[in-house]
C-alpha cells in the first residue's frame, strides 16, 4: 500500500491467545528420593499452526466442476453474454438481403453498323452507372438499419443485464463486481457452486433468524463486506493512501491459479470466470475487486489501527485493569517422591520439603542449594547447577492447576515466597516464587510456509525428496511478504490437500514455536525482511521475517485490546452512514449458478 506523502506507518501486532496442555508430574521409577525439577514452559507449549484467514479465497473440489465447466468448451464463450443472438440475427439478415435481389439492369444493345459515336456512348454509359449502384445503395441501407436494430436490441439487453442489484451509500454498486463478489464468498464459505443440490441449499431456510433463506444470508453477507471495502477505501483515499502494485500482484496471483484451473479443464480463462462467478465477469473485474479488497485489508490492520493506538494513559489504565493478562511470573519447583507409596515415605518426603522451605531463608537464590543437602547422586548435582529448576516467563494461560496459578499471580505475593502443594499420591510439591514482570519481549510479525513430510501414501504431505525440493522452490520465490502471501494462490490445490500448510502469526511471542523455529525467531541478530529454510522431522519450513515491533509486548497487547475496540466504534458509526439497499431487478439477473 502506498502513501502519497510517502510517509511510513508503523503496524502493531495483532493478538491470538494460543491453548496450553495440561503439565503432568511423572511420579517416577528410581527407588530413593529424587528430584524433577519440571520444566513446565516446554509441555505448555505444543507447536501448532494457526489459521489464517486467508486475505484470499479457494475454489471447492473440482471434482463435481467438470461436468457443468465441460460443457462451456463447446460453446462460444460470447454465448454466456448473451450477445450471440444478436449477432447471429445480422448476419443471417444480410445474408438473405444478398440472396434475394437480382440484377435489374437492362441489356446491353450492341450496334455494329459502325455508325456507334461518342454521343451515343455517353448517352448509354450513365444510365449503366446509374443502374448497377442501386442495388449496393439499397444493400447497404438496409446493413446499416439491421446495425442500427441490432445495437438497440444489444443496448436495451446490456443494460438489464448490467443494472446495479445494490446501493451503498447512495452509490451504485457495478453488477459484474457484485457477482464475482457473491461467488467469491460461496466458496470462501465451503458452497459448491456446482453441486446439484446447492441450488436446494441456497433456498432453504437459514440458520440465521434474521434472514428467511440461506440466499438472503450469504447476499447480505456479500453487502456487508462490499460495504466495509468501500468504506475503508474512502477513508484511507482521504487520509492520502492508496491500492498500491503489490496489491494488484497478489491479486494477479488469485488470477493465476484461475488460469490454471481453466487449463485443467480445456477451456479459456475467460469462459472459466464467467461459468464460475457470472457471465458478466471479466478478468479485470476479478483484479480490481480483489486488489481493493486487499489494499482495504491492509490498511485497516496498518495505518488505520495506528491511527486508532491506545494513548499512554489509556495503555496504563488497561494494564492495571488486568494485569493477569499482561504479566509473566517465574518460579521454581521441586517435587519428592519416593518410589514406594507408603504413609511413611511420604511423611519423610513432607519433612524434607518443610526443611527445605525454611532453610531458604525467603531467598529464592538458595533454593537450589539448600534443597542438594536432601539428595544424592544425580540429583544432587542437578540441584548444584543454577536456577536447576527455575521456570521463567510462565503466562497466566499457561496453567492448567489452577491452585499454582492462582497462588503464582497474587498481587500479594514477594520473591522469596515458598509453598507446598501436594500430588495426587500426597507427595510434596515446593514452588518458589521469583518475581513478576510485565511482558517485555518484543512481540514478532512472521509468516512461515510448512511442507509437510509423510511417510504413509495414505496420509497428507511430500515423500521426503518431494517435500525438499518443493520447499527449495518456495523459498527460491520468496524475497518479500508480498510473496509469502502470493503462496497461497500459487499452492492452492497443495494447501487444500493438506500437503502444504501456510501461517501468519503476528503475535509470535518467546515460547510460541519451540525447537528451531522459537531459536531463528528470537536471535538476536534477527531483523525484519529475514529469510530461511528449516529442516524438522515432519517437514519443511521456508519462514519469513515481517516485522519486530517496537514496544515490549504487554504494551502492544494493552493497545491492540483498545484499538480494536476503537475500530469497532469506528466502523459502527460509519456504517450507519454507509447504508446498503439491495435493488431486487438487478439482483434477480444474479444467477447462483451462473
Amino acid at each position: 500500500m502506498k502513501k502519497k506523502d510517502n510517509k511510513n506507518k508503523v503496524r502493531a501486532p495483532e493478538i491470538a491467545p494460543e491453548p496450553v496442555e495440561e503439565t503432568r508430574y511423572d511420579g517416577g521409577e528410581d527407588a530413593g528420593i529424587t528430584v524433577e525439577a519440571e520444566d513446565l514452559s516446554e509441555e505448555q507449549v505444543a507447536f501448532s499452526v494457526e489459521e489464517t484467514s486467508l486475505s484470499a479465497a479457494v475454489i471447492a473440489e473440482e471434482k463435481k466442476e467438470p461436468t457443468v465447466l465441460k460443457d462451456l468448451e463447446q460453446i462460444d464463450p460470447d454465448l454466456l453474454t448473451g450477445e450471440e443472438s444478436a449477432v447471429k440475427k445480422a448476419k443471417n439478415s444480410r445474408k438473405k438481403d444478398k440472396n434475394v435481389k437480382k440484377n435489374d439492369v437492362d441489356p446491353i444493345k450492341l450496334d455494329i453498323s459502325g455508325k456507334n459515336t461518342k454521343k451515343e456512348e455517353q448517352e448509354v454509359l450513365p444510365v449503366k452507372n446509374k443502374r448497377k449502384g442501386l442495388p449496393f445503395v439499397i444493400m447497404a441501407v438496409a446493413a446499416v438499419l439491421i446495425v442500427v436494430a441490432v445495437s438497440l436490441f444489444y443496448e436495451a439487453g446490456l443494460k438489464e443485464k448490467l443494472q446495479s442489484p445494490l446501493m451503498i451509500n447512495g452509490q451504485m454498486v457495478d453488477s459484474a463486481e457484485f457477482s464475482f463478489m457473491y461467488h467469491y464468498i460461496l466458496i470462501d464459505n465451503g458452497v459448491d457452486i456446482f453441486a446439484s443440490d446447492t441450488p436446494e441449499m441456497l433456498a432453504s431456510a437459514s440458520e440465521d433468524p434474521n434472514y428467511a433463506t440461506q440466499r438472503d444470508y450469504f447476499l447480505n453477507l456479500t453487502a456487508s463486506e462490499m460495504r466495509t471495502t468501500q468504506l475503508l477505501y474512502d477513508d484511507a483515499k482521504l487520509h492520502g493512501y492508496d491500492i498500491g502494485e503489490e496489491h494488484y500482484a497478489l491479486a494477479r496471483a488469485y488470477v493465476d491459479w484461475l488460469s490454471g484451473k481453466a487449463a485443467e479443464l480445456g477451456v479459456p480463462l475467460d469462459t472459466y470466470i464467467r461459468g464460475v462467478f457470472g457471465n458478466q465477469v471479466s478478468e479485470q473485474v476479478v483484479v480490481n475487486t480483489l486488489a481493493k479488497k486487499y489494499f482495504t485489508e491492509d490498511y485497516a490492520s496498518g495505518a488505520k489501527l495506528v491511527e486508532l493506538q491506545a494513548t499512554e494513559e489509556q495503555a496504563n489504565q488497561a494494564y492495571e485493569e488486568n494485569r493477569n493478562a499482561y504479566d509473566v511470573v517465574s518460579y521454581k519447583i521441586l517435587r519428592i517422591t519416593y518410589e514406594q507409596r507408603d504413609q511413611a515415605f511420604i511423611d519423610t518426603a513432607m519433612l524434607h520439603a518443610n526443611e527445605i522451605v525454611e532453610g531458604i531463608g525467603h531467598d529464592s537464590n538458595n533454593f537450589e542449594s539448600v534443597a542438594a543437602e536432601y539428595f544424592s547422586g544425580e540429583a544432587r548435582d542437578r540441584l548444584l547447577q543454577t536456577d536447576s529448576t527455575l521456570i521463567a516467563d510462565s503466562r497466566y494461560s499457561d496453567f492448567t492447576h489452577d491452585e499454582f496459578r492462582d497462588w503464582l499471580f497474587d498481587l500479594e505475593r514477594t520473591p522469596g515466597d515458598a509453598v507446598i502443594f501436594t500430588d495426587n499420591d500426597g507427595f510434596p510439591i515446593i514452588l518458589c516464587f521469583v518475581s513478576r514482570d510485565r511482558q517485555s519481549v518484543p512481540l514478532r510479525d512472521v509468516r512461515f510456509v510448512k511442507v509437510n513430510v509423510t511417510y504413509d501414501p495414505e496420509a497428507a504431505g511430500f515423500s521426503v525428496s518431494e517435500a525438499q525440493s518443493t520447499a527449495q522452490e518456495i523459498y527460491d520465490q520468496v524475497a518479500t511478504e508480498g510473496d509469502m502471501q502470493s503462496i497461497e494462490n500459487i499452492y492452492t490445490d497443495e494447501i487444500l490437500s493438506g500437503d502444504i500448510t501456510v501461517t501468519h502469526s503476528n503475535d509470535t511471542y518467546p515460547g510460541k514455536y519451540d525447537g528451531a523455529l522459537n531459536d531463528w525467531i528470537f536471535s538476536d541478530e534477527r531483523s525484519a525482511g529475514d529469510k530461511t529454510l528449516i529442516e524438522t522431522e515432519d517437514g519443511y519450513y521456508i519462514v519469513y521475517m515481517v516485522s519486530i515491533s517496537e514496544n515490549p509486548e504487554w504494551y502492544d497487547r494493552v493497545n491492540s485490546f483498545i484499538r480494536m475496540r476503537n475500530y469497532q466504534a469506528f466502523l459502527t458509526e460509519m456504517e450507519s452512514e454507509y447504508k446498503y439497499e439491495f435493488i431486487q431487478s438487478g439482483l434477480d439477473a444474479i444467477q447462483d449458478v451462473p
